[in-house]
């Protein structure tokens, strides 16, 4: 079934793209022709990023390995992964280092353990940012990226907080936990935190083949039973593995391959790319081709209707036109003057919750931090320092992680719902141009033409959040001399200051990315509506000069026009009817 449905996604999406090729051959449209490229880029270059997630030592880059069917990525007894490491298809195993600063590096495949391991790179001292590996396993061929990333959870703080600025980016996510133990509570909670901001997780029980069948079952329905509770509207399922026998029995013994449970896995992975990121691909890019046909079926039946106004008429219609878009500016000024307005306001709103977050993590922050300090007083002041230093930046991002992510969702839905009234206000004037267009050409049953659906969506998102891990918590080597007892309330009070001063910092840092995202989305809106209004300006007035033409070339050139116009519009109906076909298809997945 899977399989198939992945087949008919292939076959739909290749008949797509022959009818983009179809029409720009049927039609020479250079006002639209940047909108097919995009169809054809949208459909030639999908991808689907799946982001293997899970506590350390849970088997995520061996399950990583036996779903490309080698062994790509380091695996070991202690905690490896380091670093975010993406994998692509490609013709030939390749490996790409990048790094905070500087170039990219090509690596031979077999030197990635000194980049991305623990024990190579311990603390990432190498300031690699992320690593990229290209791989010709079937299972990427369709555009997907694996992403490997360190364990949540790990001794290691550092990878916990690479895993959570990671998770924007995820188009759907493999949560990883073990036959035993079951859940622990730290992968509850994260789940709950990654649960609202990404679109579809499957829950992965690695390491099965260390239960019998009893216990399996038995650890199966307990995990399930508490995942139920956490998502009561997610409907959780657990798909059991055993990794590591799917890896070493893929080839020599199909069985053996089949009982480790990765062919199901890839089965489910493979069926929901097809329905869910397949679904979603087709329908967007049928319905813009569809609007392109649309708009040309408009175009040629005005052309037929005007043909039979006089070369006075057709130039008094052109000038009306041109004065009637030129009047268009004042509406294009109250859409700036609305966004503008919702940018006030959800900037106002954020404000309110971002200054209560502020003031009460602060006294959180602060009272942990006292209870810390009071565990480990005791110990050498430089060292006490120095683990009261980990210890502020580790919370830091434990408390505002979870604000940026509540806070990025929130907004993007806000911005969302706020366009929605705009998009409706925009394809009112859209149309209101064309009925009037159609009106000047003497087409007045203009209620018949099919409205231009604007569906300009939000491009709002944030820039990844870089947690800063300098304090400057040993702003004063001096304070060692102190006597304990002064030495202790002195790291209090620096305490008390940081912890206001690095959540301040942070939400406003925060604070500046968002209100640059606005700006950035509101340029975009108004641009994508003035080439709308443009295209269509265009368009109209091509078609009045080009009938301006005909007129005085002779009755001879009009007859061959009505003759090219009738072949048109036919193959408009052919590609529009393969179109509709092509959506029929899908509309019930």
């Amino acid at each position: 079934m899977t399989t198939s449905l992945q087949e008919q996604f292939l076959k739909d999406k290749n008949k797509l793209l022959a009818l983009t090729t179809r029409y720009s051959s049927a039609f020479n449209d250079p006002s639209n022709q940047d909108k097919i490229e995009q169809i054809r880029e949208n459909l030639e270059s999908e991808t689907f990023r799946l982001v293997v997630l899970g506590q350390f030592k849970r088997g995520k880059s061996t399950l990583i390995n036996a779903l490309l069917g080698k062994r790509i990525l380091p695996a070991d007894v202690i905690p490896v992964t380091a670093i975010v490491t993406e994998i692509a298809y490609g013709p030939k195993h390749e490996a790409q280092v990048y790094f905070y600063e500087g170039a990219p590096l090509n690596i031979d495949p077999e030197r990635l353990p000194e980049f991305v391991t623990e024990e190579d790179n311990p603390k990432n001292i190498k300031k690699v940012d992320k690593v990229k590996l290209t791989c010709p396993a079937a299972f990427l061929s369709h555009g997907v990226i694996l992403v490997d990333t360190p364990g949540i959870g790990s001794i290691h703080e550092h990878n916990t907080r690479l895993t959570q600025e990671y998770i924007p980016n995820a188009d759907a996510v493999v949560f990883v936990f073990s036959a035993d133990p079951p859940l622990t509570e730290q992968e509850k909670a994260f789940i709950e935190l990654i649960q609202p901001h990404v679109p579809k997780i499957f829950f992965v029980l690695n390491k099965k083949d260390y239960l019998d069948k009893k216990s399996l079952h038995r650890v199966l329905a307990f995990n399930t039973h508490i995942l139920e509770n956490m998502l009561p509207d997610a409907s959780p399922s657990i798909l059991a593995v055993s990794a590591l026998q799917g890896l070493t029995f893929l080839e020599d013994n199909a069985q053996k391959s089949e009982d480790s449970g990765i062919p199901v896995l890839k089965e489910n992975l493979e069926g929901f790319l097809a329905r869910e990121r397949g679904v979603y691909l087709l329908r967007a890019n049928t319905d813009r081709l569809s609007e392109l046909c649309v708009a040309n079926q408009n175009l040629i039946r005005m052309e037929q209707q005007a043909r039979n106004l006089s070369r006075e008429e057709l130039q008094t219609s052109l000038e009306r036109f041109k004065q009637y878009i030129k009047d268009l500016s004042g509406r294009e000024t109250r859409l700036q003057f609305l966004l503008e307005e919702i940018q006030k306001r959800l900037m106002a709103a954020f404000d309110q919750r971002r200054n209560s977050f502020v003031r009460q993590t602060a006294l959180t922050l602060q009272k942990h931090l006292f209870t810390h300090i009071e565990k480990i007083k005791h110990g050498a002041k430089t060292k006490l320092r120095k683990a009261l230093e980990e210890e502020l930046n580790n919370k830091m991002v434990d408390f505002f992680e979870p604000f940026r992510l509540e806070e990025e969702g929130l907004i993007r839905k806000q911005y969302q719902d706020e366009l929605r009234a705009l998009n409706a206000e925009v394809s009112e004037i859209v149309n209101e141009t064309y009925r009037f267009s159609a009106q000047l050409l003497g087409l007045h049953d203009s209620t018949n033409l099919p409205q231009e659906d604007w569906k300009l969506q939000s491009m709002f998102s944030y820039k990844t959040w870089e947690p800063e891990v300098t304090l400057d918590i040993l702003e004063n080597r001096a304070l060692t001399l102190l006597p304990r007892p002064l030495f202790i309330i002195r790291q209090k009070q620096i305490l008390k200051r940081l912890a206001l001063q690095k959540l301040e910092q942070q939400s406003g840092r925060l604070r500046a990315d968002l209100l640059y995202r606005f700006q950035d989305s509101n340029r975009h809106f108004l641009f994508e509506f003035q080439q709308t209004i443009q295209r269509i300006q265009n368009n109209i007035s091509r078609l009045i000069e080009h009938l301006l033409e005909e007129k005085r070339s002779g009755m001879e050139r009009l007859v061959q026009e009505e003759q090219a116009a009738q072949e048109k519009l036919q193959a408009l109906s052919e590609i529009i009817e393969d179109i509709e076909a092509i959506k029929k298809g899908w509309s019930i997945l």
